[in-house]
Protein backbone atom coordinates (compact mmCIF):
# COMPACT_ATOMS: atom_id res chain seq x y z
CA UNK A 1 0.00 0.00 0.00
CA UNK A 2 1.13 3.47 -0.60
CA UNK A 3 0.09 6.67 0.22
CA UNK A 4 0.64 10.49 -0.33
CA UNK A 5 -0.78 13.76 -0.06
CA UNK A 6 -1.64 16.95 -2.35
CA UNK A 7 -2.14 20.97 -1.80
CA UNK A 8 -5.74 21.95 -1.60
CA UNK A 9 -4.18 24.14 -4.86
CA UNK A 10 -3.22 21.01 -6.79
CA UNK A 11 -7.09 19.33 -6.18
CA UNK A 12 -8.39 22.71 -7.29
CA UNK A 13 -5.81 22.77 -10.52
CA UNK A 14 -6.46 19.19 -11.02
CA UNK A 15 -10.12 19.18 -10.97
CA UNK A 16 -10.24 22.48 -13.69
CA UNK A 17 -7.52 20.54 -15.71
CA UNK A 18 -10.09 17.27 -16.33
CA UNK A 19 -12.91 19.58 -16.39
CA UNK A 20 -11.62 21.73 -19.39
CA UNK A 21 -9.81 18.84 -20.74
CA UNK A 22 -12.46 15.49 -20.81
CA UNK A 23 -15.85 17.92 -20.03
CA UNK A 24 -16.06 15.50 -16.58
CA UNK A 25 -16.19 17.03 -12.81
CA UNK A 26 -14.39 15.36 -10.54
CA UNK A 27 -15.63 15.49 -6.87
CA UNK A 28 -12.66 16.52 -4.70
CA UNK A 29 -11.95 13.26 -3.31
CA UNK A 30 -11.78 12.13 -7.07
CA UNK A 31 -9.40 14.56 -7.80
CA UNK A 32 -7.05 13.76 -4.74
CA UNK A 33 -6.86 10.38 -5.66
CA UNK A 34 -6.31 10.59 -9.26
CA UNK A 35 -3.28 13.44 -8.21
CA UNK A 36 -1.54 10.96 -5.57
CA UNK A 37 -1.64 8.53 -8.18
CA UNK A 38 0.39 10.71 -10.57
CA UNK A 39 2.72 11.24 -8.11
CA UNK A 40 2.97 7.85 -7.18
CA UNK A 41 3.22 6.25 -10.69
CA UNK A 42 6.42 5.63 -10.93
CA UNK A 43 7.14 3.89 -7.70
CA UNK A 44 3.92 1.35 -8.76
CA UNK A 45 6.29 0.11 -11.98
CA UNK A 46 4.06 -1.93 -14.44
CA UNK A 47 1.45 -2.79 -11.43
CA UNK A 48 -2.89 -1.85 -12.11
CA UNK A 49 -3.90 0.78 -10.81
CA UNK A 50 -7.74 2.18 -10.27
CA UNK A 51 -8.87 5.14 -8.57
CA UNK A 52 -12.88 5.27 -7.67
CA UNK A 53 -14.42 8.48 -7.33
CA UNK A 54 -17.19 7.74 -4.42
CA UNK A 55 -18.68 10.84 -3.82
CA UNK A 56 -20.64 13.62 -6.43
CA UNK A 57 -19.37 17.07 -6.70
CA UNK A 58 -22.34 18.57 -5.48
CA UNK A 59 -21.14 17.66 -2.02
CA UNK A 60 -18.56 20.33 -2.72
CA UNK A 61 -20.31 23.06 -4.67
CA UNK A 62 -17.53 26.02 -2.54
CA UNK A 63 -14.82 23.75 -3.46
CA UNK A 64 -15.97 23.19 -7.18
CA UNK A 65 -16.64 27.57 -7.53
CA UNK A 66 -13.47 27.97 -6.32
CA UNK A 67 -11.84 25.53 -8.98
CA UNK A 68 -13.58 26.21 -11.97
CA UNK A 69 -14.22 30.21 -11.93
CA UNK A 70 -15.64 32.12 -8.94
CA UNK A 71 -17.72 33.98 -11.17
CA UNK A 72 -18.70 31.04 -13.79
CA UNK A 73 -21.99 29.44 -13.64
CA UNK A 74 -21.80 26.18 -12.52
CA UNK A 75 -22.49 23.31 -15.05
CA UNK A 76 -25.39 21.11 -14.48
CA UNK A 77 -22.56 18.18 -13.65
CA UNK A 78 -22.28 20.05 -10.07
CA UNK A 79 -25.81 19.46 -8.92
CA UNK A 80 -27.50 16.43 -8.07
CA UNK A 81 -31.40 15.87 -7.48
CA UNK A 82 -31.42 14.14 -4.04
CA UNK A 83 -29.27 16.69 -2.82
CA UNK A 84 -31.29 19.74 -4.29
CA UNK A 85 -34.66 18.01 -2.45
CA UNK A 86 -32.76 17.70 1.06
CA UNK A 87 -31.70 21.65 0.87
CA UNK A 88 -34.96 22.58 0.04
CA UNK A 89 -35.97 20.53 3.61
CA UNK A 90 -34.10 22.23 5.94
Amino acid sequence: MLSDSITNAHTLKLIKEIYEAENYLLDSHGAVSLAVADVLRDKLESKKLVCLATAHPAKFPKVIQRALDENQVLTEAAFHHSIEIEKKML
